[in-house]
């Protein structure tokens, strides 16, 4: 890192508007902000570019609003359903999935 600032937001895409507003006042203020909808195109790997973009960042946003929660916790819920079908569909000697 060469000194300057540098921020990732993180937040949920339900979250997208307040994302923007956030980026518009921070890059208002000279902060360089990483924003996936400007800085990430189609074709690109996305888990190895986020891992990249976090590590050169200088700071990590999260807008963590109720909005992220409720996302965040139905994402859980749903994969640890799936998880939980898997495990028993294995263990039935059901095919993987």
């Amino acid at each position: 890192m060469n000194g300057t600032r540098r921020v990732f937001i993180s937040y949920s895409w339900s979250d997208k508007p307040l994302a923007r507003r956030v980026t518009r006042r921070l890059r208002q203020n000279g902060v360089d902000v990483f924003l996936d909808e400007t800085h990430l195109g189609p074709g690109m790997a996305l888990p190895e570019s986020l891992r990249k973009e976090i590590h050169d960042s200088s700071h990590l946003l999260v807008l963590w609003t109720a909005t992220a929660i409720t996302a965040h916790f139905r994402y859980i819920s749903k994969n640890g359903r799936l998880r939980s079908r898997m495990s028993a569909d294995r263990s039935a000697g059901g095919e993987k999935r």
